[in-house]
């Protein structure tokens, strides 16, 4: 199964970091004109818009989740449902979403069954996995069977917005206490040697 890191994500973020490279330059104003063979204004770049499906059967979690991206990812198009049938069902019909937010203990997931068939419906769509749930395992096997991220719900707004940017480049997202447990892991293995 695909993780996170292909070439479409990989080739977004590259976009993502020249566009912050560039956003020192002197850039056009929206009422600065630059005409073109017709004499028509040119309307500066949009910020990139995302389209991404928040998939959590609590209505107030997806209103949380949304205004957390609408805040942090202006203009991108948010997609919601309450279950895996109807996950699996948007992702059949909208091959362009950016991202998937996936609720692990909604109906139809049977725990990590779930993300195992939406991976398998969705090789090239990252999925992050947003719960409540905080036990290392259940996190580190999530990764294991194809999400790009775990996001436990008790994050922090800024934290969760990191995140969902961290993973929009390509990259995978861990709770910060699983990164520092396996630190401290490998430190006790190397004073044992």
């Amino acid at each position: 199964i695909p993780i996170c890191g292909d070439p479409l994500h990989k080739e977004a973020a590259m976009l993502n970091e020249l566009d912050a490279a560039l956003s020192s330059e002197k850039r056009y104003h929206v009422s600065e004109t630059i005409p073109d063979n017709d004499n028509k204004p040119v309307e500066p770049a949009m910020e990139p818009a995302y389209k991404i499906l928040i998939a959590d059967d609590h209505p107030l979690f997806r209103e949380a989740i949304s205004s957390v991206i609408a805040t942090g990812f202006a203009g991108s198009e948010i997609l919601e449902t309450a279950d895996l049938d109807s996950a699996l069902e948007i992702t059949r019909e909208n091959d362009d979403l950016d991202l998937i937010l996936l609720d692990l203990n909604m109906p139809g997931m049977h725990g990590l069954n779930g993300l195992i068939t939406l991976r398998n419906e969705a090789p090239t769509i990252p999925v992050v996995i947003v719960s409540a749930e905080e036990d290392k395992q259940v996190v580190l096997q999530a990764i294991t069977y194809g999400a790009c991220g775990f996001i436990t719900k008790s994050s922090p707004r800024a934290q969760m917005t990191d995140a969902i940017q961290q993973i929009l480049n390509g990259n995978v997202y861990l709770p910060s206490d699983i990164i520092r447990t396996g630190k401290e892991k490998r430190k006790k293995e190397k004073r044992k040697k």
